[in-house]
């Protein structure tokens, strides 16, 4: 027994007025797969052997109007693979910005049992690297020169013990 394909009213009714004036051809497509399917006397595959295109591409344009969400409202290209929409991380990596803000030092180990105390699911370390990548977060480096390191002491003891050069022996 086939599934009943449901079709919200408002997605049928733009489908309808905007398939008169479609120049991209898997828009038009698109919109045509909702009004078939809004129609009834269609199943999946029957619809997909009308337009010659696989049943997958049928299911992906029903999902698209009949569940929009964050994740799969995106076209091809980019991430659509997530544990987390863009909003969730964001929120997720405020709590860590305000202590990196207080100047404490985060460590990958700490968010990463944060992120799966979260998720409820074990994931690799390299899901927080790109994470922290894909919001902008840097390592940051320790200085050159340490923070309480005084110039003046330096130039003074440069001078005093300059007597000896060093000289490049070949």
């Amino acid at each position: 027994m086939s599934h009943q394909i449901i079709i919200p009213k408002i997605a049928l009714e733009a489908a309808k007025s905007q398939i008169t004036n479609m120049t991209d051809t898997r828009e038009f497509r698109r919109r045509l797969i909702i009004i078939l399917a809004a129609d009834g006397r269609y199943n999946v595959s029957e619809i997909a052997n009308l337009l010659q295109i696989g049943p997958r591409t049928v299911f992906d344009a029903i999902k698209k109007v009949s569940e929009p969400d964050e994740r799969t409202s995106k076209e091809w290209g980019g991430y659509r693979v997530s544990y987390l929409t863009q909003k969730e991380e964001e929120a997720f990596l405020s709590d860590f910005e305000e202590k990196a803000l207080l100047g404490t030092i985060l460590s990958v180990p700490e968010l990463h049992k944060a992120f799966m105390g979260k998720i409820g699911k074990t994931v690799s370390v390299s899901t927080i690297y790109r994470l922290l990548h894909r919001h902008g977060w840097r390592k940051v480096k320790t200085d050159t020169r340490h923070p309480k390191a005084d110039t003046n002491k330096q130039e003074q003891f440069k001078k005093k013990h300059s007597k000896f050069k060093w000289i490049r022996v070949v």
